[in-house]
């Protein structure tokens, strides 16, 4: 069986998670990012004639497309579980380079059971995505460095992921 199956029951448990505190009402930074997602659903990401960059547009870029299908705002929370499990993915294809299986299993399993990422799993905050875009940078930048030409496909990768 292939190890990455074994982390299949993570997965669940981030999607049981968020839908367990699935609600309509927003909190924290949650509309900060849908106000950008909306703005640029109509073309611009500050306001017309002011410049507000409190954040990059990397997370309303990802909200986007749930403003322009007008999506229930619980359909891009449950993306949260999906990013967490592939940077959990990531993370031990990463260390399985590294390590033997074991020891990348337990250390990856140690970060998708954080408690940090699983208590704000459930908002549309950025700290699931980004780990995710930080592992899959890690991913693809160890692996086009284990040869000593290098992979210029790995390379564009994991600058995709940057």
């Amino acid at each position: 069986m292939d190890a990455r199956l074994k982390f299949l029951p993570l997965l669940f448990l981030y999607l049981f998670i968020v839908a367990f505190h699935l609600s309509d009402s927003l909190d924290g930074d949650e509309p900060r990012y849908i106000v950008y997602a909306r703005n640029l659903s109509h073309g611009h990401y500050s306001p017309p004639g002011k410049i507000e960059l409190p954040n990059g547009p990397g997370y309303p870029l990802i909200l986007l497309p749930f403003v322009l299908s007008k999506a229930p705002w619980g359909a891009a929370r449950m993306l949260n579980a999906l990013f967490l499990f592939l940077a959990v993915l990531y993370f031990f294809c990463t260390l399985k380079r590294y390590l033997k299986e074991p020891h990348a299993f337990y250390a990856a399993l140690i970060l998708g059971l954080n408690p940090l990422f699983l208590k704000e799993l459930h908002l549309l905050y950025t700290e699931v995505f980004s780990i995710f875009l930080i592992l899959g940078f890690v991913f693809h930048f160890c692996k086009a460095h284990q040869t000593k030409e290098g992979n210029r496909r790995e390379l564009g990768i994991a600058a995709f992921y940057l």
